[in-house]
Protein backbone atom coordinates (compact mmCIF):
# COMPACT_ATOMS: atom_id res chain seq x y z
CA UNK A 1 0.00 0.00 0.00
CA UNK A 2 0.89 3.68 0.35
CA UNK A 3 3.88 3.36 2.65
CA UNK A 4 5.85 1.08 0.32
CA UNK A 5 6.05 3.69 -2.42
CA UNK A 6 5.10 7.09 -1.00
CA UNK A 7 5.43 9.34 2.00
CA UNK A 8 3.19 12.16 3.20
CA UNK A 9 4.87 15.35 4.32
CA UNK A 10 3.56 18.37 6.21
CA UNK A 11 4.68 21.43 4.25
CA UNK A 12 6.05 23.47 7.14
CA UNK A 13 8.64 25.61 5.28
CA UNK A 14 8.44 28.20 2.52
CA UNK A 15 10.08 25.78 0.08
CA UNK A 16 7.60 23.01 0.90
CA UNK A 17 4.64 25.35 0.52
CA UNK A 18 5.92 26.42 -2.89
CA UNK A 19 5.90 22.75 -3.93
CA UNK A 20 2.35 22.41 -2.64
CA UNK A 21 1.15 25.43 -4.62
CA UNK A 22 3.04 24.38 -7.78
CA UNK A 23 1.28 21.01 -7.82
CA UNK A 24 -2.04 22.77 -7.40
CA UNK A 25 -1.18 25.07 -10.29
CA UNK A 26 -0.45 22.09 -12.55
CA UNK A 27 -3.79 20.46 -11.74
CA UNK A 28 -6.22 23.35 -11.21
CA UNK A 29 -4.79 25.79 -13.76
CA UNK A 30 -2.98 23.83 -16.48
CA UNK A 31 -4.94 20.56 -16.49
CA UNK A 32 -8.52 21.35 -15.52
CA UNK A 33 -8.69 25.11 -16.06
CA UNK A 34 -10.66 25.50 -12.83
CA UNK A 35 -8.49 28.49 -12.01
CA UNK A 36 -7.09 31.13 -14.35
CA UNK A 37 -3.36 30.52 -14.61
CA UNK A 38 -2.78 34.15 -15.63
CA UNK A 39 -3.65 35.14 -12.07
CA UNK A 40 -0.63 33.18 -10.80
CA UNK A 41 2.49 34.35 -12.68
CA UNK A 42 4.68 32.44 -10.22
CA UNK A 43 2.95 29.18 -11.30
CA UNK A 44 1.74 28.66 -7.73
CA UNK A 45 -2.03 28.46 -7.23
CA UNK A 46 -3.34 29.86 -3.93
CA UNK A 47 -6.39 31.53 -2.42
CA UNK A 48 -7.55 33.36 0.69
CA UNK A 49 -7.98 30.15 2.67
CA UNK A 50 -4.32 29.17 2.58
CA UNK A 51 -3.37 31.46 5.44
CA UNK A 52 -5.70 29.41 7.66
CA UNK A 53 -4.70 25.97 6.35
CA UNK A 54 -2.15 23.25 6.95
CA UNK A 55 -0.77 21.94 3.62
CA UNK A 56 0.39 18.39 2.92
CA UNK A 57 2.36 17.01 -0.03
CA UNK A 58 3.23 13.50 -1.16
CA UNK A 59 6.37 12.26 -2.88
CA UNK A 60 7.57 8.92 -4.19
CA UNK A 61 10.19 7.14 -2.12
CA UNK A 62 12.16 5.83 -5.08
CA UNK A 63 12.41 8.90 -7.33
CA UNK A 64 11.54 11.69 -4.83
CA UNK A 65 8.94 13.09 -7.27
CA UNK A 66 6.22 15.29 -5.82
CA UNK A 67 2.85 13.90 -6.86
CA UNK A 68 -0.09 15.13 -4.74
CA UNK A 69 -1.47 17.71 -2.33
CA UNK A 70 -4.17 18.24 0.25
CA UNK A 71 -4.86 21.05 2.67
CA UNK A 72 -6.73 21.05 5.95
CA UNK A 73 -8.44 24.37 6.57
CA UNK A 74 -8.47 24.85 10.31
CA UNK A 75 -11.58 25.61 12.38
CA UNK A 76 -12.95 29.09 11.89
CA UNK A 77 -16.24 30.90 12.35
CA UNK A 78 -17.08 30.15 8.72
CA UNK A 79 -15.49 27.57 6.41
CA UNK A 80 -15.76 27.45 2.58
CA UNK A 81 -18.65 24.97 2.57
CA UNK A 82 -20.56 27.18 4.99
CA UNK A 83 -20.00 30.24 2.81
CA UNK A 84 -20.81 28.60 -0.51
CA UNK A 85 -23.63 26.22 0.43
CA UNK A 86 -26.89 26.16 2.31
CA UNK A 87 -26.09 23.41 4.80
CA UNK A 88 -28.68 21.22 6.50
CA UNK A 89 -28.79 22.71 9.98
CA UNK A 90 -30.11 19.50 11.47
CA UNK A 91 -27.18 17.49 10.13
CA UNK A 92 -24.60 19.79 11.72
CA UNK A 93 -26.52 20.99 14.78
CA UNK A 94 -24.36 19.12 17.29
CA UNK A 95 -21.02 20.09 15.75
CA UNK A 96 -19.08 22.74 17.63
CA UNK A 97 -17.16 25.23 15.45
CA UNK A 98 -13.79 24.37 17.00
CA UNK A 99 -14.29 20.67 16.20
CA UNK A 100 -14.62 20.95 12.43
CA UNK A 101 -12.10 21.72 9.68
CA UNK A 102 -12.39 21.43 5.93
CA UNK A 103 -10.49 19.23 3.47
CA UNK A 104 -9.81 20.82 0.10
CA UNK A 105 -7.31 21.10 -2.76
CA UNK A 106 -6.94 17.33 -2.77
CA UNK A 107 -5.28 16.54 -6.08
CA UNK A 108 -2.95 13.99 -7.68
CA UNK A 109 -0.87 14.72 -10.76
CA UNK A 110 -2.33 12.93 -13.80
CA UNK A 111 0.75 10.78 -14.42
CA UNK A 112 0.31 9.19 -10.99
CA UNK A 113 -3.41 8.51 -11.03
CA UNK A 114 -3.07 5.16 -12.73
CA UNK A 115 0.49 3.95 -12.87
CA UNK A 116 2.22 0.63 -13.08
CA UNK A 117 3.77 -0.57 -9.86
CA UNK A 118 7.50 -0.98 -9.55
CA UNK A 119 8.95 -4.11 -11.23
CA UNK A 120 8.67 -7.23 -9.16
CA UNK A 121 5.43 -6.32 -7.41
CA UNK A 122 3.21 -8.82 -9.18
CA UNK A 123 0.36 -11.05 -8.17
CA UNK A 124 -0.51 -14.14 -10.18
CA UNK A 125 1.86 -12.93 -12.89
CA UNK A 126 -0.07 -9.71 -13.46
CA UNK A 127 1.36 -6.25 -12.83
CA UNK A 128 -1.07 -4.37 -10.60
CA UNK A 129 -1.89 -0.75 -11.27
CA UNK A 130 -1.47 2.09 -8.83
CA UNK A 131 -4.62 4.06 -8.40
CA UNK A 132 -5.41 7.52 -7.15
CA UNK A 133 -7.20 6.02 -4.16
CA UNK A 134 -3.94 4.78 -2.64
CA UNK A 135 -2.39 8.25 -2.61
CA UNK A 136 -5.67 9.77 -1.46
CA UNK A 137 -5.72 7.40 1.51
CA UNK A 138 -2.19 8.37 2.49
CA UNK A 139 -3.09 12.06 2.43
CA UNK A 140 -6.30 11.57 4.39
CA UNK A 141 -4.46 9.51 6.98
CA UNK A 142 -1.96 12.34 7.44
CA UNK A 143 -4.73 14.92 7.77
CA UNK A 144 -6.59 12.68 10.23
CA UNK A 145 -3.49 12.32 12.42
CA UNK A 146 -2.98 16.08 12.44
CA UNK A 147 -6.67 16.65 13.16
CA UNK A 148 -6.58 14.35 16.19
CA UNK A 149 -3.66 16.31 17.61
CA UNK A 150 -5.71 19.49 17.26
CA UNK A 151 -8.95 17.95 18.60
CA UNK A 152 -10.68 18.32 15.24
CA UNK A 153 -13.36 15.61 15.08
CA UNK A 154 -15.11 16.41 11.79
CA UNK A 155 -14.32 17.51 8.26
CA UNK A 156 -16.42 19.32 5.72
CA UNK A 157 -15.70 18.49 2.09
CA UNK A 158 -17.18 20.28 -0.92
CA UNK A 159 -16.65 17.82 -3.71
CA UNK A 160 -18.08 15.81 -6.57
CA UNK A 161 -20.30 12.79 -6.23
CA UNK A 162 -17.50 10.78 -7.83
CA UNK A 163 -15.05 11.46 -5.02
CA UNK A 164 -17.74 10.71 -2.45
CA UNK A 165 -18.31 7.32 -4.09
CA UNK A 166 -14.55 6.71 -4.10
CA UNK A 167 -14.43 7.48 -0.38
CA UNK A 168 -17.28 5.06 0.25
CA UNK A 169 -15.42 2.35 -1.67
CA UNK A 170 -12.48 3.01 0.63
CA UNK A 171 -14.86 2.51 3.60
CA UNK A 172 -14.51 6.18 4.58
CA UNK A 173 -18.10 7.39 4.18
CA UNK A 174 -19.06 10.97 3.50
CA UNK A 175 -22.50 12.09 4.64
CA UNK A 176 -24.40 14.63 2.49
CA UNK A 177 -25.30 17.78 4.39
CA UNK A 178 -26.77 19.99 1.69
CA UNK A 179 -27.81 20.38 -1.93
CA UNK A 180 -25.40 20.53 -4.83
CA UNK A 181 -24.12 23.84 -6.15
CA UNK A 182 -22.39 24.94 -9.35
CA UNK A 183 -18.75 25.42 -8.37
CA UNK A 184 -16.38 24.31 -11.13
CA UNK A 185 -18.97 21.69 -11.96
CA UNK A 186 -21.60 20.31 -9.62
CA UNK A 187 -20.28 20.00 -6.08
CA UNK A 188 -21.94 18.71 -2.92
CA UNK A 189 -21.21 19.47 0.73
CA UNK A 190 -20.34 16.42 2.81
CA UNK A 191 -19.43 15.70 6.40
CA UNK A 192 -16.95 13.10 7.65
CA UNK A 193 -16.66 11.96 11.25
CA UNK A 194 -12.94 11.25 11.48
CA UNK A 195 -12.88 8.69 14.31
CA UNK A 196 -15.94 6.77 13.15
CA UNK A 197 -14.75 6.65 9.55
CA UNK A 198 -11.32 5.37 10.51
CA UNK A 199 -12.74 2.77 12.89
CA UNK A 200 -15.12 1.53 10.19
CA UNK A 201 -12.31 1.20 7.65
CA UNK A 202 -10.09 -0.64 10.12
CA UNK A 203 -12.88 -3.09 11.04
CA UNK A 204 -13.66 -3.91 7.43
CA UNK A 205 -10.16 -4.19 5.96
CA UNK A 206 -6.97 -5.62 7.54
CA UNK A 207 -4.97 -3.60 5.01
CA UNK A 208 -6.62 -0.39 6.15
CA UNK A 209 -6.02 -1.37 9.76
CA UNK A 210 -2.30 -1.67 9.02
CA UNK A 211 -2.34 1.61 7.11
CA UNK A 212 -3.97 3.59 9.90
CA UNK A 213 -1.86 2.00 12.64
CA UNK A 214 1.35 3.36 11.11
CA UNK A 215 3.23 5.27 13.86
CA UNK A 216 4.38 8.08 11.56
CA UNK A 217 1.58 8.99 9.13
CA UNK A 218 3.45 12.13 8.06
CA UNK A 219 6.77 13.85 8.57
CA UNK A 220 7.70 17.52 8.57
CA UNK A 221 9.46 18.85 5.49
CA UNK A 222 11.84 20.78 7.73
CA UNK A 223 13.01 17.51 9.27
CA UNK A 224 14.09 16.25 5.83
CA UNK A 225 16.57 19.08 5.57
CA UNK A 226 17.75 19.22 9.17
CA UNK A 227 16.05 22.54 9.71
CA UNK A 228 14.29 21.40 12.85
CA UNK A 229 10.56 20.81 12.74
CA UNK A 230 8.51 23.93 13.24
CA UNK A 231 5.97 23.65 16.07
CA UNK A 232 2.40 23.07 14.97
CA UNK A 233 0.52 26.36 15.55
CA UNK A 234 -2.20 27.03 18.05
CA UNK A 235 -5.45 28.55 16.77
CA UNK A 236 -4.70 32.04 18.07
CA UNK A 237 -1.36 32.10 16.21
CA UNK A 238 -2.87 31.42 12.80
CA UNK A 239 -3.84 34.96 11.95
CA UNK A 240 -0.16 35.87 11.90
CA UNK A 241 0.91 33.00 9.66
CA UNK A 242 1.05 33.16 5.89
CA UNK A 243 0.74 29.46 5.18
CA UNK A 244 1.15 29.33 1.44
CA UNK A 245 -0.28 32.81 0.97
CA UNK A 246 1.63 34.65 -1.75
CA UNK A 247 1.24 38.38 -1.99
Amino acid sequence: MFDHEYEAILADTDEARRIHHQIRYQVFCEETGFEDGRAFPSNEEFDQWDRHAVPFIVRTRQTQEWVATLRLILPRASLPSQQLCMLDRGAIAKIKPHEVGEISRLCVLPTFRCRRRAPGRRRNGVVKHQHESEITLGLLRAAAAYSRRMNIRYWYMLTTGGLARLMNRMHLPLHPIGSGIEHRGTRYPFLAHIEKSQARAENISPEFARLFSHPNPYIHYSALHDEGSEPEPAWDELEGLQLGCIA
